[in-house]
C-alpha cells in the first residue's frame, strides 16, 4: 500500500503494491543491480505506529533517481560522505540508494517502532546484495547503513546531532512535508543534522498535491536560513525554475542549502543550548516514591 496526497493535503491510502501468495503487501523495486522486495506493515499498523508503516510515493521515486543518475547534484557530497535520512519509514529506500550511490555512512532514522519494522527489510536488502556480490563488486549495505530511532522534537537528540562538528553532507527527507504541523520539527531535525557549510544539501522529495502546503514549507525553510531550488528528475538544478501555482502529480525534488555558515552555526548553538537545558531539567526532577 502507498499513500497518495490529494488537493487538500490529507493522506489517503490507495492500493498500488503486488501481493504475494501469503497475502502480505509487498513492494517490488529495482535499484541498480538489486531486485528488492519491501515488506509493509500496512494501513492497520499505521494507526498504531504512524505513516511510516506504509511506503509513500516519493521514497521509491527519489531512490531510483539517485541510483539512475549517480546522485546528480549530490554526487560530490555522496562520494564517501556521511549522510542521513529523516523519516525513513519501513523501507529506507532513499538511504539504501545513497549508500549505493557512494555514501560511506548512511544513518536512516525514524521512530523506534518504525525502526523495528525496518530492520527485517534491511536484512533482506543485504541478502539481495550478497546474492549478486562478487570479489570485484562486493556488497556495500552491511557496512554502510545504520538504523537509529530519532524523534524530531527531542531536544537532547537534536543536540547530539548538532554537537557533531562535521555534520552530515546530505540530509534527505522523502514525503515528510505533507502536513503543516510537521514543518517546524522537520526543519529542526534538518538544521541540527546538516553540516554547517553552504555546500551541504538537504534534499526533500515531495509528492504533496497541496500547493499551499508546499509553498508554506518553502517559506519556512527561507525563514530558517535556507535557500531553496527545485531540481529536475535527474537531480540537477534547472535553468528555469518551475512555479508552484498548478498542482503537479509528479514527485518534485527541492534542494536546500544554508545561506551562510553563520546562520548554520547559530542554529546548531541553539540546539546544543536547548539540549543542555533539557538535560539539566531532567537531573533536577525528584523521583516520586
Amino acid at each position: 500500500m502507498m499513500l497518495d496526497l490529494f488537493s487538500d493535503g490529507a493522506p489517503s491510502a490507495c492500493w498500488t503494491t503486488d501481493l504475494n501468495g501469503a497475502g502480505e503487501e509487498k513492494l517490488s523495486l529495482t535499484l541498480g543491480r538489486l531486485n528488492l522486495s519491501v515488506a509493509q506493515p500496512g494501513g492497520d499498523a499505521s494507526e498504531a505506529i504512524g505513516t511510516g508503516a506504509l511506503v509513500w510515493q516519493a521514497g521509491p521515486a527519489v531512490a531510483q533517481a539517485l541510483v539512475a543518475c549517480g546522485g546528480g547534484l549530490l554526487s560530490p557530497l555522496l562520494n564517501n560522505g556521511r549522510v542521513i535520512e529523516l523519516g525513513c519509514g519501513c523501507s529506507a529506500l532513499p538511504g539504501v540508494a545513497m549508500a549505493l550511490a557512494g555514501a560511506a555512512e548512511v544513518l536512516v532514522t525514524d521512530s523506534a517502532a518504525i525502526i523495528a519494522e525496518l530492520r527485517p527489510n534491511l536484512a533482506a536488502y543485504c541478502a539481495a546484495e550478497d546474492a549478486v556480490a562478487s570479489s570485484q563488486s562486493p556488497g556495500l549495505l552491511h557496512d554502510r547503513i545504520i538504523a537509529q530511532a530519532l524523534a524530531w522534537d527531542d531536544p537532547v537528540a537534536l543536540g547530539a546531532l548538532a554537537r557533531d562538528e562535521r555534520g552530515r553532507s546530505v540530509v534527505l527527507a522523502a514525503d515528510c512535508d505533507y502536513a503543516d504541523i510537521l514543518h517546524s520539527v522537520l526543519i529542526d531535525a534538518v538544521s541540527a543534522a546538516l553540516s554547517p557549510t553552504t555546500s551541504s544539501i538537504a534534499l526533500f522529495a515531495t509528492a504533496a498535491r497541496c500547493q499551499r502546503t508546499l509553498r508554506l514549507f518553502l517559506s519556512r525553510l527561507n525563514e530558517r536560513g535556507f535557500a531553496t531550488v527545485e531540481l529536475s528528475a535527474s537531480l540537477e538544478e534547472q535553468e528555469v525554475q518551475p512555479t508552484f501555482a498548478v498542482a503537479n502529480d509528479a514527485v518534485r525534488y527541492i534542494a536546500a542549502r544554508w545561506r551562510s555558515a553563520d546562520e548554520a552555526e547559530a542554529a546548531r548553538a541553539r540546539f546544543i543550548a536547548d539540549a543542555d537545558l533539557a538535560t539539566a531539567a531532567l537531573k533536577t526532577v525528584v523521583p516520586v516514591c
